[in-house]
């Protein structure tokens, strides 16, 4: 981390980049922070030419911004298609879920990630999207 990005994290208060995260995740607006982790996953096949060129380019630049609101305490709190299994009431309190509801004496729900969340330092600032998993998607993970 730069001298620079450590001043910023110290100057900047916790609501002021909770605000910025949430902006910049509006669905109104289209997730950019969800846009930048797929274009920095999606594997870059640079072929010759410009096409090839601009995928890196998208690629180290949203590695680079990412890296950047990391060093500030910001972070995704799931990757995108990552399967889970989550408590019924964590489901209700830390996620925006879609599918069925839950049945009664049902504990734990099978769920893939459809948008990453993120967290400022310890606190929650965008909740994760998640949808109910399916046969197709396999198993869910032990969380």
């Amino acid at each position: 981390m730069t001298e620079s990005s450590r001043q910023a994290a110290r100057v900047a208060p916790p609501r002021t980049v909770t605000a910025l995260v949430r902006a910049l995740e509006d669905p109104g607006r289209g997730p950019l922070l969800a846009a930048l982790l797929a274009a920095r996953a999606r594997p870059v096949e640079a072929g010759p030419g410009p096409d090839g060129r601009a995928a890196q380019t998208l690629a180290l630049l949203a590695d680079s911004f990412l890296e950047r609101l990391a060093s500030c305490g910001v972070r995704p709190v799931h990757r995108p298609g990552e399967r889970l299994c989550v408590p019924a009431r964590e489901l209700a309190r830390r996620y925006e879920y879609h599918g069925a509801p839950l049945r009664p004496g049902e504990r734990r729900k099978r769920v893939v990630v459809v948008a990453a969340g993120w967290t400022v330092g310890a606190r929650l600032a965008v909740r994760p999207v998640v949808r109910e998993a399916t046969d197709e998607d396999g198993e869910a993970g032990g969380r």
